[in-house]
């Protein structure tokens, strides 16, 4: 159920454990839809012990019957091996590409698969898209700041923010960028990937927009 209240209290978003929570972001007001979730053990473990060049990364445009399919192909073409883990991880990604879709009332999406071992998007951002979904398998996830501290943030974007927040890996964010209708720059939520250059941690990170 929804960790909240009001949207008052959660300052413009939707935070909680159940898939349904991210249906709050087409909600007025609501600039983040936030699902918390536990690592998978289908997985985890698997996808960790992979080489960095046996991850997969891909851009595509589909529709959600094509996901499973299309990203298996690419999951070939990458050299990741393959097994149950990595067939759990497709058809997760999979569900993904279909509940983002549903959310943003798309017959498709653009997905992208980012294999990450530098500081790209590191620069504190709102995005410009309707809706944005992120979610990061490998690696830290995604950084934001409270809606309060978003145009601090913003004056110096290539900072640290002391109060930065860090979703965990496969929590699942739906961003509402300046791009939905209504919406204004002003009052999306200000986020950037973290820095792992240099660190050693190698992210892979799953971003659907809508096509």
């Amino acid at each position: 159920m929804v960790q909240s209240t009001s949207v008052p209290a959660l300052e413009a978003m939707g935070i909680g454990r159940m898939a349904e929570v991210l249906t709050f972001v087409n909600q007025p007001g609501i600039e983040l839809a936030a699902w918390s979730r536990d690592r998978d053990p289908l997985w985890v473990h698997w996808l960790d012990s992979l080489s960095p060049d046996a991850l997969p990364a891909c851009r595509l445009e589909l529709a959600p019957a094509d996901a499973a399919a299309w990203l298996d192909g690419r999951f070939d073409a990458c050299v990741t091996p393959r097994g149950q883990a990595r067939a759990a991880l497709i058809m997760e990604m999979a569900r993904l590409v279909d509940l983002f879709a549903r959310l943003a009332r798309a017959p498709g999406v653009r997905l992208r698969l980012d294999m990450v071992t530098d500081n790209a998007c590191r620069r504190w951002h709102r995005d410009c898209v309707p809706q944005r979904l992120i979610c990061t398998y490998r690696g830290p996830g995604t950084q934001r700041v409270r809606p309060a501290d978003g145009a601090q943030v913003l004056s110096r974007p290539d900072d640290d923010a002391p109060r930065a927040i860090s979703f965990r890996a496969e929590d699942v964010a739906v961003f509402k960028g300046c791009g939905a209708p209504g919406q204004t720059c002003d009052g999306c939520i200000v986020h950037c990937s973290p820095r792992v250059d240099g660190t050693g941690h190698v992210r892979l990170v799953l971003v659907l927009d809508t096509g």
